[in-house]
C-alpha cells in the first residue's frame, strides 16, 4: 500500500489520510506489490511496482492526484517475469521508472533493463539500454533531478558464465540516450540520489575489503577515484 501526506500537527493544519491503493487493479491479481514512490508536490505522486494476473506479469503504476490513488495504464513487455524497482520525477510531466524483465523463453535467466517514461499524460516503454559486456542488464534505482538528466544503478552480467561474471554499473540518461559511466566487479550498487544534473551520490557495497569510490564530472568527462578505507561507509560521488 501507499499513503498520503500528513501535515505537521496544529489547529490550522488538517490531517490527510487514505487507505490502500490496490482498489483499481484487476481483482484476480494473485500478487501485487509496490516497490518505490516519487512525489513532486502534494498533488502529484507515482507509486510503482508489478503484479501477477492469471500467471502473467504486469507493470503496476498508481497515481496520487491530491485526493485519491488510481491505477494508470502502463506498458508491459509481453508475457515475461518483471520487476519495476524504482521511480524518480523531476516534475509532474517528467518521470522515469526502471527495473528489469526476463527475456523469453521463460527461465532463460537473461534480463533486459526496463525503462518507462512519463510525459504528463501517459507512460511509454523505452528501448532497453545496452552497454558493457553482452548479457543481462538490470536497473535497481534511478534519480532524475531534471527531465534531461537521470542516473541509474544496477548490474550487468554475462549469461551462463561459470563462474558468473557480474558488474555493478552506474549509467546516466540525457533524455535520449544512456551512457555507462562506471562499472566495478568487486561489489554491488545499493542506491542513488542526484540533487542536480551532474551531481550524484550512490551507495556501493564492496564484495571484499573497504573502498571509497568517487566518480567526478569535470570538463565534460567522468573520472573514477578509488581509496582503500577501513570501517567507513562506502559512497560514490560524481
Amino acid at each position: 500500500g501507499a499513503f498520503g501526506f500528513a501535515t505537521p500537527s496544529s489547529a490550522a493544519a488538517p490531517y490527510h489520510r487514505m487507505g490502500t491503493v490496490a482498489s483499481g487493479y484487476p481483482p484476480k491479481a494473485g500478487l501485487a506489490e509496490l516497490n518505490d514512490v516519487a512525489c513532486v508536490d502534494r498533488s502529484h505522486c507515482f507509486a510503482v511496482g508489478d503484479a501477477r494476473v492469471g500467471g502473467k506479469y504486469r507493470t503496476l503504476f498508481e497515481r496520487w492526484t491530491g485526493s485519491r490513488w488510481a491505477v494508470v495504464p502502463s506498458p508491459t513487455p509481453h508475457n515475461v517475469a518483471l520487476s519495476v524497482t524504482s521511480i524518480s520525477c523531476s516534475s509532474a510531466t517528467a518521470c522515469l521508472a526502471v527495473g528489469y524483465y526476463e527475456v523469453p523463453p521463460s527461465n532463460s535467466r537473461h534480463f533486459n533493463a526496463l525503462v518507462e517514461r512519463w510525459n504528463g499524460s501517459r507512460w511509454r516503454l523505452l528501448p532497453a539500454p545496452r552497454f558493457g559486456i553482452p548479457g543481462s542488464h538490470q536497473f535497481s534505482a534511478v534519480s532524475c533531478p531534471t527531465a534531461r538528466f537521470c542516473a541509474a544503478i544496477g548490474e550487468n552480467s554475462r549469461d551462463h558464465a561459470s563462474p558468473r561474471t557480474t558488474y555493478a554499473v552506474t549509467a546516466t540518461w540525457n533524455g535520449t540516450n544512456w551512457r555507462e559511466v562506471h562499472r566495478d566487479l568487486r561489489g554491488t550498487m545499493e542506491g542513488v540520489s542526484c540533487p542536480s544534473a551532474g551531481s550524484c551520490v550512490a551507495i556501493f557495497r564492496p564484495g571484499k575489503g573497504n573502498r571509497l569510490h568517487r566518480l567526478q564530472l569535470a570538463n565534460g568527462h567522468w573520472t573514477s577515484h578509488v581509496d582503500n578505507l577501513v570501517g567507513v561507509q562506502q559512497t560514490i560521488t560524481f
